[in-house]
């Protein structure tokens, strides 16, 4: 990205978003989003698309505020070493390393707003933190600690980037596993809980008031592990989903074992009409969810065509 559309990006994160502090971390000021829909709709008027992945990154998730709490309760477990914070959002994470006292901190991001969102909220925490917006899956491992939050709410997301992560661990990179109870956790290859912190959420983002996150070290490949599970990201670990909704019997289409997908990450009890055949419309079929229960600004009644297209069809 250029010097000028750096500047853009910056001034337009600048514009819609607000100082706030996460109450898990009141130590760390950002800039925030209170709403989604204004911000997911301002984005794509600005980029002049309609396909575009929602705003992450403003607002501060809960993997990230569990891994920020802990760096900085612990400061010892980073400082010195070189931290890589993936997936990294508003950059809550690599702040707190920073804080603690690394010898390099860098978060990755392959949303341009993304990365001039933590360069604003590095510089209002007076820290020092180097972005990259580009898909570091792949690349050679130059990190002594691994920080992942919130990253396994899909499956072809997890599918992408777990080998490469099971990898740097194998390298002799600490992974860092910040969980809070999204569908595709992997449910072997991971050491037992760090630390477990109970995280204030808000409906806007989520289905309840509170997710209780779970940090672990995630563990490279075992010796023997086939290799087209590592290709895959699956075979020794396989992909945990949900159980079944209480009261909720599975439908056809639906993952076997997994709570009744959500239609929208707006209104959960809005459902678009069935075209013939059974199916709804093919850009409410692609919109997902970050998690399962989750629903998106849940007291609006509609959502634009636009927003749903860059979810993919599961």
């Amino acid at each position: 990205m250029s010097d000028g559309a750096a500047a853009a990006a910056e001034a337009f994160v600048r514009a819609h978003t607000a100082i706030a502090r996460p109450k898990l971390v009141p130590e760390i000021a950002l800039h925030l989003a209170t709403e989604i829909t204004p911000i997911w709709q301002a984005t794509e008027t600005w980029l002049a698309r309609a396909d575009i992945a929602p705003p992450f990154w403003a607002f501060a998730w809960p993997g990230g505020q569990a891994l920020a709490r802990l760096l900085l309760d612990q400061p010892a477990r980073v400082a010195g070493r070189r931290v890589l914070d993936f997936a990294a959002g508003c950059g809550i994470a690599a702040i707190a390393a920073a804080r603690a006292g690394v010898a390099r901190v860098e978060a990755a991001e392959i949303d341009p707003l993304a990365a001039a969102a933590t360069r604003l909220n590095a510089a209002l925490n007076g820290v020092a933190v180097a972005t990259i917006a580009e898909d570091l899956v792949g690349a050679a491992c130059r990190w002594d600690t691994v920080l992942a939050g919130d990253v396994c709410y899909e499956a072809p997301m997890t599918r992408h980037i777990l080998p490469w992560l099971r990898a740097l661990a194998g390298a002799g990179a600490e992974v860092l596993l910040a969980d809070p109870g999204r569908a595709y956790l992997p449910r072997d290859g991971l050491a037992p809980p760090l630390a477990r912190f109970a995280v204030p959420t808000t409906r806007e983002l989520e289905d309840r008031e509170m997710r209780e996150v779970t940090i672990r070290r995630l563990l490279p490949w075992p010796r023997g592990a086939p290799e087209h599970a590592a290709r895959r990201g699956v075979g020794h670990t396989r992909l945990m989903k949900s159980r079944p909704a209480a009261g909720r019997r599975s439908r056809p289409g639906r993952a076997r074992g997994c709570a009744p997908r959500p239609m929208a990450r707006h209104a959960a009890g809005v459902l678009p009409a069935r075209r013939q055949g059974g199916r709804r419309p093919a850009h409410r079929r692609r919109l997902r969810m970050k998690c399962v229960g989750m629903s998106w600004v849940r007291h609006h009644t509609t959502i634009p065509p636009s927003t749903c297209s860059s979810w993919p069809v599961t």
